[in-house]
């Protein structure tokens, strides 16, 4: 009788022992695992993040390029139409009437064509802010989808959330020169660098479901922030990562 006791102990013991193995071992297991996937998480998340916002300022940067390049025909234009003012004023004064009549054409001329290139000009400002706003929101949509993505991998034992907006919203940082009128001149902003930063936070939270709390109970939360924010160097424009802790 005491031989088996002491037998049916033993084995109490090695049974007891065993499932506390086991659950150490399924602890590591999903807490290793887990961190692994919510480094996934944050490293997909951020590559997104990085790869849009260069893609952005890219775009950007190139518009405002292209916008500056016009200020060539800007001032050409503006040199034509005082010439051609002067000349009228020189004309009349020298009682040439007939040499008014052409040079009041030409005159009409270089007013229309300063209207075409006020349209370009506010055309091309209008379609770069149009594609940044839908860039931007296409990025924090690609962001939430691809934390939900890796959210349903653990649905089963975490609750969790995540979240992806935009932190700061880029601007088109131009102003007409101080002579201003129809078509002018564009440049920079004092403050250009700020305005073209784009930026976005994350933040991410879970926590064991009900149901396992009472195995094992896990909650965190984080988020950081990602973007890129140009600086100037020279006449260049160079991209610089914003990195933000985890």
């Amino acid at each position: 009788m005491q031989k088996n006791i002491l037998k049916n102990t033993n084995f109490g013991f090695v049974n007891l022992n065993i499932i506390l193995f086991f659950t150490i071992f399924l602890s590591l297991y999903f807490t290793i695992s887990i961190a692994i996937s919510l480094s996934e998480k944050k490293d997909s998340v951020r590559t997104i993040c990085y790869e849009s916002s260069i893609e952005l300022q890219s775009h950007a940067l190139t518009a405002h390029r292209k916008l500056f390049n016009l200020n060539s025909v800007s001032t050409g234009l503006r040199i034509s139409i005082q010439t051609t003012q002067a000349s009228i004023a020189a004309a009349t004064a020298a009682l040439q009437f007939e040499l008014i009549p052409p040079l009041e054409r030409m005159l009409d001329t270089l007013y229309k064509s300063q209207k075409v290139l006020d349209k370009t000009q506010k055309t091309l400002i209008q379609t770069t802010i149009n594609y940044i706003k839908l860039k931007q929101a296409e990025t924090v949509f690609k962001m939430n989808k691809s934390s939900q993505t890796q959210n349903n991998t653990w649905a089963f034992l975490l609750d969790s959330f995540s979240n992806a907006r935009i932190n700061n919203k880029i601007d088109i940082p131009v102003q007409p020169d101080s002579i201003g009128g129809i078509g002018p001149n564009y440049e920079w902003k004092p403050n250009a660098e700020e305005l073209l930063t784009v930026s976005y936070i994350w933040s991410s939270f879970f926590k064991t479901n009900e149901r396992y709390q009472h195995y094992l109970n896990w909650g965190n939360k984080y988020s950081f922030i990602c973007g890129i924010k140009p600086q100037l160097k020279g006449k260049e424009w160079e991209l610089k990562t914003i990195v933000d802790k985890f």
